[in-house]
């Protein structure tokens, strides 16, 4: 029983397996309204109906039921459910594209900080021994290799909490397939890999825009 009080033993017999992929939870069972009042003690809040006749069986339960019940046909309870998910998909994105865009926004900023604090190096640079195409090589190759390091960082850190989170998951009884889809994955780094290059043009401008001398007049 569901609250523990008047523990029930029942023998059922298997009829068929049930796609059950739509279902929240990892298990899951049809069982018969009468076999749910009987182990709950109350209505179910969903029954499945199985007919030859879809729409004819739909229009007799809407003529008959009275209450506030919802009568769908199993077309009608996927469209739902894509539309549900297609939301839930959109407001997910809406968030990732907005972390992208403050991401890009604090990564402009530590670069121009990161820059104005090595002018001076800069400067030297340019004065001994490289020219300011090179320098912008320079930056651009620093922040491919810091993209490198925290790919692989990522990734390194996502494994084992991909498994914890699946563990707990499945623990509470909630099954939790985790699918790797390496082209959405590289696509998204990608997209990072295009902002990081992004953030290098301000300090690429504000190199060009340097006068040399003035900079390195006091050292």
């Amino acid at each position: 029983h569901c609250d523990g009080l008047f523990p029930m033993t029942r023998t059922v017999r298997l009829l068929d397996y049930a796609n059950t992929l739509s279902a929240t939870e990892g298990g899951c069972i049809i069982i018969s309204p009468e076999l749910y009042r009987l182990l709950y003690g109350t209505k179910p809040s969903t029954v499945l109906i199985r007919s030859s006749d879809p729409a004819t069986a739909k229009e007799s339960a809407e003529h008959a039921i009275t209450d506030d019940v919802r009568i769908q046909s199993r077309e009608e309870y996927s469209a739902e459910r894509v539309k549900d998910s297609r939301t839930m998909r959109l407001g997910l994105y809406a968030i990732i594209a907005a972390a992208l865009l403050l991401t890009m926004i604090g990564i402009s900023g530590n670069q121009l900080v990161g820059f104005e604090s090595r002018r001076k190096e800069f400067a030297l640079l340019h004065s001994t021994s490289m020219t300011r195409k090179q320098i912008a090589r320079m930056i651009f190759l620093e922040n491919g290799i810091s993209f490198a390091i925290s790919v692989l960082l990522s990734v390194i850190i996502s494994i084992p909490v991909t498994l914890l989170v699946t563990n707990v998951f499945n623990s509470a009884g909630m099954g939790l397939s985790v699918t790797v889809r390496p082209l959405p994955i590289l696509c998204f780094f990608g997209v990072i890999w295009v902002i990081i290059m992004l953030t290098a043009r301000t300090p690429i401008c504000r190199l060009r825009r340097m006068n040399t001398a003035n900079e390195i007049k006091y050292e």
